[in-house]
């Protein structure tokens, strides 16, 4: 995301964690043999570039 211009705005995830937990989760369906999903909420954070905000180009109070 940081190498477009103007960089972009994203959604940072913890992609080694959810690695972790979605081989924790398969392990303790093999071993107890059942298919049943499990919901898990993983930690995400905002990155804010220069992608979000008023347009640069605009004037204060241009209507849109």
């Amino acid at each position: 995301a940081e190498h477009y211009s103007p960089a972009l705005t994203s959604v940072a995830v913890d992609t080694a964690g959810l690695g972790e937990r979605a081989a924790h989760v398969m392990l303790k369906m093999i071993q107890s043999r059942t298919t049943r999903a499990e919901d898990h909420i993983g930690a995400v954070s905002l990155v804010v570039r220069e992608s979000s905000g008023p347009d640069r180009n605009s004037q204060v109070g241009d209507a849109a």
